[in-house]
């Protein structure tokens, strides 16, 4: 929210991208920060600031009447993968699921919709948001396996943020956080889907 930049001293955007074009923003000097999750990637490129006291389930969501109680119901399911996504180990190497890579959580969902894949995995929040731009009811989705969970962090390119504005972005998302801004503008987001 812009709230948070104001708080914290800083001028910019807030704009909600894909995870690759946040990455590609910050190694080219277009962003100095981003809220992440503290997931491979992003863990060894960036300083971590601040935690934003929220976090990210890594979920694989299936179409009823399938529900996914155990890792091991996963045989035999296509899952749509969208690009970027790290679901962690050991879904990363199993190569006995039939794994269907995706463009992006759009398209995902869009294969979902249509029937060409059985489930879809991401950040859940991410993923029923996507589900629900492309009008995917959500009385047709069976129970979701949860695989993981991430922290979200603000976190910023090396060398690009000084000391007291590092203080400052800290301070802000202690703030922030704790008037319940954070969660408020998470929820916001996630809810303007068409079928909310």
């Amino acid at each position: 929210c812009i709230r948070d930049r104001a708080e914290a001293g800083f001028r910019g955007s807030n704009d909600i991208i894909p995870t690759l074009r946040v990455f590609h923003e910050l190694e080219n000097g277009d962003a100095d920060c981003s809220i992440l999750a503290r997931v491979p990637i992003p863990e060894a490129r960036y300083e971590k600031v601040a935690p934003i006291g929220h976090s990210i389930q890594i979920a694989i969501i299936p179409k009823k009447p399938r529900n996914l109680n155990r890792y091991e119901d996963l045989q035999g399911v296509r899952i749509g993968v969208p690009r970027g996504v790290h679901v962690g180990e050991p879904f990363d190497s199993d190569m006995t699921l039939d794994k269907v890579p995706t463009k992006g959580y759009k398209f995902s969902s869009i294969m979902f919709k249509n029937g060409r894949v059985d489930a879809v995995v991401g950040a859940q929040d991410s993923m029923l948001y996507n589900l629900d731009r492309v009008a995917v009811d959500r009385s047709t989705l069976g129970k979701a396996l949860v695989l993981s969970a991430f922290p979200m962090w603000v976190m910023c390119q090396p060398g690009k943020v000084s000391v007291e504005q590092k203080s400052r972005l800290l301070a802000a998302a202690r703030k922030l956080r704790s008037e319940g801004v954070i969660n408020n503008t998470i929820n916001r987001y996630l809810k303007s889907g068409p079928s909310s």
